[in-house]
């Protein structure tokens, strides 16, 4: 199956505008629970960029069409064992997430979806933030690369629709998503999901998702990026470059949609 070409030149638009910004990073956080869920809406302490915070961040697994967010109820249901780790990189910029899921049957399992649920609000305004994807999909279970992912308003935002960029760039209060098809574990077989929540361009996989606040006060773009595998061992495997090439234009659009958004809210006040 072909792969699914996202546009780079698109998301690069978004990261053009914070060129010379040199904004206060560091992602900090509280522990996280048992299944890897967190944020501000679930008690957790958890912000990012310079005056950023994740509001919500959880994990849904689906398996043979039954998908809950990820509990011990759904994993007993299915003789499931499952793990969690994190990594933050020194420099504070790359928080790693890890999710493994073991089959401890005697049986295969029915066939696995993974799906991630990250609400981040950038600035103070939740409904002002921006976004796009950049690379390519991945092309069946038979590689690590996401297979589908969602960029929605929370308000239309629906778990395991994966259905694309759904914004198109308008702001909103957003939420990103990444689906991965873990196909059908063999007894003892064991999967695991990396995500990577980044504030200096880091990605890992073949796809990237970006976020960006309008107001100039906030100069922060978030990367949202995952791949299957063990976890990840060093941050020297973080790839930037890829990505470096994109900022630039991802800047350019997300100013473009800051000046468009100032000026509707000049006219709406009669300013303009």
């Amino acid at each position: 199956m072909e792969r699914h070409r996202l546009g780079f030149w698109l998301v690069g638009t978004i990261f053009a505008a914070l060129i010379g910004v040199t904004p206060s990073r560091a992602v900090t956080f509280s522990p996280f629970g048992d299944f890897g869920e967190g944020g501000s809406g679930l008690g957790q302490t958890f912000t990012i960029g310079s005056a950023g915070e994740v509001y919500w961040i959880q994990a849904f697994l689906d398996v043979d069409g039954d998908m809950q967010f990820l509990n011990q109820d759904l994993l007993d249901a299915y003789t499931l064992g499952f793990a969690f780790s994190n990594l933050l990189t020194p420099d504070g910029t790359n928080l790693f997430l890890h999710y493994a899921i073991t089959n401890m049957g005697s049986a295969a399992t029915p066939p696995l979806w993974f799906y991630t649920w990250l609400d981040v609000d950038l600035g103070t305004d939740s409904e002002n933030d921006i976004a796009s994807a950049a690379g390519y999909l991945g092309m069946d279970v038979s590689d690590p690369d996401p297979d589908g992912y969602e960029i929605a308003d929370v308000y239309e935002f629906e778990i395991g629709k994966i259905r694309g960029d759904r914004l198109s760039g308008t702001a909103a209060d957003v939420v990103l998503s990444l689906g991965f098809d873990l196909g059908v574990l063999a007894p003892g077989a064991t999967v695991g999901v990396n995500l990577l929540l980044s504030e200096n361009g880091g990605l890992i996989g073949s796809l990237a998702l970006l976020q960006q606040d309008t107001e100039t006060a906030h100069e922060t773009v978030l990367t949202y990026s995952g791949r299957l595998g063990a976890p990840i061992p060093e941050p020297a495997t973080v790839t930037t470059v890829a990505l470096g090439l994109l900022l630039p234009a991802f800047r350019r659009w997300g100013k473009a949609v800051r000046n468009r958004t100032l000026l509707w809210k000049a006219r709406g006040k009669g300013v303009a």
